[in-house]
């Protein structure tokens, strides 16, 4: 199955904070729960959630990761889409 996400997808929601770590998250260490936004918005199932995470560990070498997932919402979460994964130098 092919999972296309454009920017006016009319189920795509950004989620700009998630606890904890995608690192945990990712090897059953520890659950995630969602924070919804200001807004109070209340999600379907089916819908695109794009989790994001900015590692700050790698400051020191100029470099900040900046990670995205994208989930299709179900019951369990168990149908992740993809892992975007970003290199961003501290100086541009």
């Amino acid at each position: 199955m092919n999972l296309l996400i454009t920017n006016n997808h009319p189920m795509k929601h950004i989620i700009k904070s998630v606890n904890p770590s995608f690192e945990d998250m990712l090897s059953g260490q520890k659950n995630f729960e969602i924070l919804l936004d200001e807004k109070g918005t209340k999600y379907k199932l089916l819908d695109i959630l794009i989790f994001h995470e900015y590692d700050y560990r790698m400051q020191k070498t100029g470099r900040v990761i900046e990670r995205e997932i994208a989930y299709i919402y179900t019951p369990d979460f168990l149908l992740a889409g993809f892992i975007i994964v970003r290199f961003t130098d501290q100086d541009s």
